[in-house]
């Protein structure tokens, strides 16, 4: 069973535990706020060889209001690390994605990307951010609205790897990529690039918007095997800058912590953990 905590922001900021039934199997919550809806709950869930990513609507008190599958699959990677989630849109409409494997290797699969226009009775057909078609890894994925319908995406690549696997000390692998694109309200993948070409093989990454400007944070990785955190920001016309370092922690380990940054925005300022 699911444990929700949420803080119900009518009055005072008061968290409360909430029961919440996911399924046998429920793993990999993930919370969305819906302004005209409420909030928005995935989740996958497994049967054997079958999973399922889940959504469940939820009033601004945390009472359910309707559930439904957004997709599932035989051919998915499940993962505690790397997990879906959700976006809602300027228009109201909801984008989500799950992984799934593109080969037989552990770390071989693709990000599929669905949308409703109907808060999750009817999903798109799925598209793929990543024109490579390497079985290869891609995902810690990281979603933004853009207006017009159009959802940033941002993700870990690893077509330059040379490799489908994590190494015990990373030390043969080629390096893994931060790269974004941007998916329109058509389904059409556009403005692929790639934003940082050495960064840690699996650690989360995260956006966060603060006016027309989106900023992105995650774990980099020099040729000395330094992981710290690292920052791109996308301003109001689509450009991205260079990467930045938020701060000299020096961490040095040739091994991926499965441990990345956290990003929110408050006011005109930015929080990163």
């Amino acid at each position: 069973m699911l444990m929700l905590c949420m803080t119900l922001l009518a009055g005072k900021a008061d968290a409360k535990a909430l029961p919440f039934d996911g399924g046998p199997g429920a793993s990999t919550p993930s919370l969305a706020a819906d302004p005209s809806r409420g909030i928005v709950l995935t989740w996958q869930t497994r049967n054997g060889n079958e999973a399922q990513l889940n959504y469940a609507l939820m009033d601004a008190n945390g009472r359910e209001l309707r559930r439904g599958v957004i997709a599932s699959g035989s051919d998915w990677f499940v993962n505690w690390a790397d997990f879906p989630s959700l976006a809602v849109l300027d228009t109201g409409d909801w984008v989500s994605f799950w992984l799934q494997k593109s080969a037989a290797d552990t770390y071989a699969y693709d990000i599929r990307v669905v949308r409703s226009s109907n808060g999750g009775g009817r999903w798109t057909a799925p598209v793929t951010p990543h024109l490579d078609a390497t079985a290869t890894e891609h995902g810690f994925v990281s979603m933004q609205p853009l207006s017009e319908g159009r959802v940033q995406m941002l993700w870990l690549d690893g077509r330059n790897s040379g490799s489908a696997g994590h190494g015990d000390d990373h030390a043969s692998e080629g390096p893994m990529s931060l790269r974004s694109a941007v998916i329109d309200r058509r389904g059409r993948v556009l403005e692929s690039q790639e934003l940082d070409g050495r960064t840690c093989s699996c650690c989360q990454t995260d956006s966060a918007a603060l006016g027309e400007e989106i900023h992105a944070v995650y774990r980099d990785r020099s040729k000395a095997e330094i992981r710290d955190i690292s920052m791109v920001t996308r301003d109001a016309e689509g450009r991205w800058s260079r990467p930045r370092q938020l701060q000299k922690d020096n961490w040095q380990t040739s091994a991926c912590p499965v441990n990345g940054p956290a990003i929110a925005a408050s006011g005109e300022q930015l929080i990163v953990a």
